[in-house]
């Protein structure tokens, strides 16, 4: 069974601002002829790395890091989709995934908390029955508005946030809006945020 390999770069042990961050998006789709791999993640982080992948989500979820040098950036951090395999041929692009899938995605994430140990994981996939929704239920959640984070009036009353307890470890996690029609003013803001955020022990 098929199940892309997370990227991790060679630097996320310094990661960003001393921080471990784990970066999610919904899933990988594929043209008709093009077969699915393990290592796919991996080599769409290469494209990504170079420059050359022409998706234009990598590009804006570096920008709200306010980083410019791609491989850097990507040395620094770690990558997955949140569907462990490809949610179908290009014109699925926009589906949820199976039942079977969000089941083994559920099962993958938390083996990727438990081996990498990230501090913060921010997951840019917020929607109706896509993503954040369908992740394992966190141990506290919270919704909220802009008074309470400080960040304006003006910032989505949908971002959420909570912690999952691993063993010897707690892991943030953010659910922030997919980049495609977000407004970059507002994630460059959420993103500057959760960095500030202090780190849980554990």
């Amino acid at each position: 069974m098929i199940e892309h390999r997370p990227w991790r770069g060679s630097r996320y042990e310094s990661g960003i601002e001393g921080q471990q961050i784990l970066l999610v998006g919904h899933s990988h789709d594929r043209p008709d002829d093009c077969p699915d791999t393990d290592a796919l993640t991996e080599e769409v982080m290469a494209m990504v790395r170079a420059g050359t992948d022409g998706i234009r989500f990598f590009a804006q979820v570096r920008s709200y890091f306010r980083w410019d040098d791609p491989e850097d950036f990507w040395q620094r951090v770690m990558f997955m989709n949140y569907l462990p395999d490809c949610v179908g041929t290009s014109d699925r692009r926009y589906d949820c995934g199976t039942p079977d899938q969000i089941t083994r995605a559920r099962e993958r994430f938390f083996r990727v908390l438990d081996e990498h140990r990230p501090q913060k994981v921010l997951v840019f996939t917020n929607g109706h029955n896509k993503g954040w929704s369908t992740l394992p239920r966190l141990d506290e959640e919270q919704v909220t508005g802009g008074r309470a984070l400080r960040l304006g009036a003006d910032f989505p009353s949908n971002f959420s946030w909570g912690h999952y307890t691993r063993p010897g470890h707690v892991a943030q996690a953010f659910g922030l809006r997919h980049p495609q029609g977000a407004r970059t003013d507002l994630m460059s803001r959420a993103v500057q945020h959760i960095l500030a955020v202090p780190t849980s022990g554990g």
